[in-house]
C-alpha cells in the first residue's frame, strides 16, 4: 500500500489541500479495487506518496455543474475505452494571439479564480496569451494565459464558453518540497486540463478523445496546449459523486490519448500503449533516488521506472 508518511509542515492553499486529499482517496481506491472517484485532473500527485504530494506542482480544474449528468442518463462520449487505433491526420492547430484588452480581462479572471491561494497570481508576469481559433465544442479548453515569475510558471486555461477551466503551476518556489517536480512521468506529461510538458526531443504532440479525430497541440517553451475536457458521467442512483473510469495512468484524463513525435516524425509516445502506470514506482532520471513509491513494497532506483528531464 502507499506509504502514508506524514507530509512536511507548511501552509498550502485550500484548493491544493482539497485536491491532494481527493487524489489520495483515488490512490487508495485504486489499490483496493474500488471505483475511482475523480474530482481533479490527474497530475503528478495521482502517483505520489503523501510526503511527495505535499510539495508538488498543483493544477485545479474549475468545478462545473455541466460536467455531471443526472442519474439514468447516458455518459458523454469517451466511456471507459481510450482510443488508440484512429490515427487520421490531426486537425491543424490554428491559434491567434489575444489582444492587450483580451489578455487583461483574462488575467483578471485568473486572479479571481486563484484568490484563495497562498501564492498570488497577480504577482506573475504574463508572457503569453492565445487561443485556438476553433474547437469542436464549447466545453473544451480554448485559450491559455501563461505567466512567469523567475523560474516559476503559472498557467490559467479557459473553456470555449468563456469560463475558467483550471490552472496549473510549476516551479522550485511554488513546490520546493516536491522532489519529482523537475521531472516528467512520460515524454509528454499532462499537468492540467489541456496543458502539460514535454521533453526536448519531442517536436509534435497530439491529443485525441475517444471517437474524435486527433488534434494538434501547440508547443511553447516546453509546454503543450490542446483543447481538452474531462468527460461527464452519470450520478450514482443513490446520489453522491459520479463514479468515473480509472485508466490507471498518471497525467492522462480517462477517455483521452496523448501522443508525442520526434523530429523525424516517428511516434515515440502513445499514452494508450506506454502511458505511466499509477501502480508503479518512479526514480529520478539518474536512477539514484526513488521519488514516487505508490504501492510498491520494496522500491529501488534500479527497479523503478525512470522519470524524464524536462529541459
Amino acid at each position: 500500500m502507499t506509504d502514508l508518511t506524514t507530509p512536511p509542515d507548511h501552509d498550502l492553499p485550500r484548493p491544493v489541500r482539497d485536491r491532494q486529499r481527493d487524489e489520495l482517496v483515488a490512490i487508495v481506491d485504486h489499490e483496493f479495487g474500488a471505483p475511482r472517484r475523480r474530482t481533479a485532473v490527474p497530475l503528478l500527485a495521482a502517483a505520489a506518496t503523501v510526503a511527495v504530494i505535499a510539495g508538488l506542482a498543483f493544477g485545479v480544474p474549475a468545478l462545473k455543474g455541466s460536467r455531471t449528468t443526472p442519474t439514468g442518463t447516458a455518459p458523454a462520449a469517451g466511456g471507459q475505452k481510450v482510443a488508440s487505433g484512429n490515427t487520421s491526420a490531426p486537425q491543424p492547430a490554428r491559434t491567434r494571439k489575444l489582444s492587450a484588452a483580451e489578455t487583461a480581462a483574462f488575467r483578471n479572471q485568473c486572479i479571481e479564480f486563484t484568490k484563495d491561494y497562498q501564492n498570488s497570481f497577480a504577482s506573475f508576469e504574463v508572457i503569453n496569451a492565445f487561443e485556438y481559433v476553433k474547437t469542436a465544442r464549447p466545453g473544451l479548453t480554448k485559450s491559455w494565459l501563461v505567466a512567469r515569475k523567475g523560474m516559476d510558471y503559472w498557467i490559467c486555461s479557459r473553456s470555449g464558453d468563456g469560463s475558467i477551466a483550471g490552472d496549473s503551476a510549476f516551479g522550485p518556489n511554488i513546490s520546493p518540497a516536491g522532489k519529482d517536480v523537475p521531472y516528467l512521468f512520460a515524454p509528454v506529461d499532462g499537468r492540467g486540463e489541456g496543458t502539460g510538458m514535454y521533453i526536448p526531443s519531442i517536436t509534435r504532440v497530439t491529443v485525441q478523445h475517444h471517437g474524435d479525430d486527433p488534434v494538434e497541440a501547440v508547443l511553447k517553451d516546453g509546454f503543450w496546449f490542446a483543447p481538452m475536457e474531462q468527460d461527464s458521467f452519470p450520478l450514482p442512483k443513490n446520489g453522491g459523486r459520479p463514479i468515473t473510469p480509472d485508466n490507471h495512468l498518471i497525467g492522462v484524463m480517462p477517455g483521452w490519448t496523448i501522443r508525442g513525435y520526434a523530429g523525424d516524425g516517428k511516434l515515440v509516445y502513445d499514452s494508450a500503449k506506454n502511458g505511466p502506470r499509477v501502480e508503479k514506482c518512479y526514480s529520478n532520471p539518474a536512477r539514484t533516488e526513488v521519488l514516487v513509491v505508490n504501492s510498491v513494497k520494496h522500491p529501488t532506483p534500479a527497479t523503478c521506472e525512470r522519470m524524464f528531464d524536462w529541459k
